[in-house]
């Protein structure tokens, strides 16, 4: 038998390899220039793609390209209603809650549009690194996937969402932000549960660190609420059948409510809490109020149509771009390609987290561009 030295890195090393005791082939990463250069040009791709993103958003921070967004040009405004000392709802009304305003106090203390576009691309590149987490964990070694699986797989989740908050939600929009948390904490909540399924000690900062992530995204993003109460149950099952191990469906229910009751005290605490210090709960209630109503209501279908039917091209592109990964997701599960952690964590990705944020839109929404 000839011996072989691989590398996790070395994927198409390892692939024309295949079994070293028939081939004869010896895979040594200082000698073997078809790794190198395979491993080159795999991320090639992904590097260009990063290198045009952040051409694009340079650019545009550079020369004005997001300066006239009437939506960021709003939320600045109750940026600088906190900056004078006054919350929102208590001078004047606006359909946000105030995590939204105190996501835009930075950039109204130094009147700066680019500080609030700086913390976007921030939280954006934060949440294209927490996909690359997620997915790498999701085709782990454990499940008997090679470790450079995971990697390229990872590598180009990351990377097609940061392609996507270049398109669809780009960075002068609160939905790459408040989307990009919720994943972070996704990620963050990953992590801690593996720790603790693995018999580890600690871990409480991870999971107050989650918790508060999603707090934010909820906060700028109501939409985005049922998909995050959801994480823990998410996660917690993938580290039962990544083990190999009966689902506990009694810790789930716990870790589901720790983690639902941790998210709504740092929501009560950022949204809530300062109109009771400044005496102005009444305030509060106004707003609830009036975010309660529905303007102009559509049904649902009519949503659908006018999103999907032509009006808005982008919508319309999204959806099928979604409707070709659940295909392919299908069409492995029906051949039985993945292991059983996989299998789910990608219905849980692939089909559970779109229609959750699609049904807390249609329940609320009347705009279609928002689909």
């Amino acid at each position: 038998m000839v011996e072989c030295v691989l590398f996790p890195y070395q994927a198409f090393a390892e692939d024309f390899a295949g079994d070293c005791s028939v081939t004869g082939v010896i895979v040594n990463h200082k000698t073997n220039t078809f790794a190198r250069r395979g491993a080159v040009f795999a991320h090639l791709p992904a590097a260009i793609i990063v290198l045009a993103v952040l051409w694009d958003w340079v650019t545009r921070l550079n020369w004005g390209g997001w300066n006239e967004n009437e939506d960021v040009s709003v939320f600045m405004s109750t940026g600088r209603w906190l900056v004078d000392g006054a919350l929102n709802w208590t001078r004047d009304f606006d359909d946000k809650l105030l995590a939204n305003q105190f996501l835009f106090y930075p950039a109204a203390l130094f009147n700066s549009y680019k500080v609030w576009y700086l913390t976007s691309m921030g939280a954006c590149f934060a949440g294209a690194c927490a996909v690359y987490a997620i997915t790498r964990d999701v085709f782990a070694p454990t499940r008997s996937y090679a470790p450079a699986t995971g990697h390229y797989a990872g590598l180009y989740g990351g990377v097609f969402t940061l392609y996507l908050f270049s398109t669809a939600h780009q960075p002068h929009h609160i939905s790459a932000l408040s989307v990009s948390m919720v994943l972070v904490a996704a990620a963050f909540a990953k992590r801690y549960v593996r720790r603790r399924e693995s018999g580890g000690e600690g871990g409480a900062a991870l999971l107050v660190l989650a918790c508060f992530c999603a707090s934010v995204g909820v906060g700028a993003r109501p939409y985005l609420a049922a998909f995050a109460a959801l994480v823990p149950v998410w996660v917690s099952i993938a580290a039962r059948l990544s083990a190999k191990r009966a689902i506990d469906y009694v810790a789930v229910a716990k870790i589901f409510l720790l983690w639902n009751s941790c998210v709504a005290l740092f929501f009560l605490c950022v949204n809530v809490l300062p109109f009771a210090l400044v005496g102005e709960l009444g305030a509060f209630v106004d707003g609830v109020d009036i975010l309660r109503q529905r303007i102009a209501p559509r049904s649902a279908l009519s949503l659908l149509c006018r999103a999907f039917g032509g009006e808005d091209a982008l919508s319309a592109s999204l959806f099928f771009l979604w409707a070709a990964f659940l295909t392919l997701f299908l069409i492995g599960l029906a051949g039985g390609l993945y292991h059983r952690a996989v299998a789910f964590e990608l219905s849980m990705l692939t089909v559970i987290a779109p229609l959750s944020v699609l049904a807390m839109t249609l329940a609320k929404n009347f705009w279609y561009h928002y689909i």
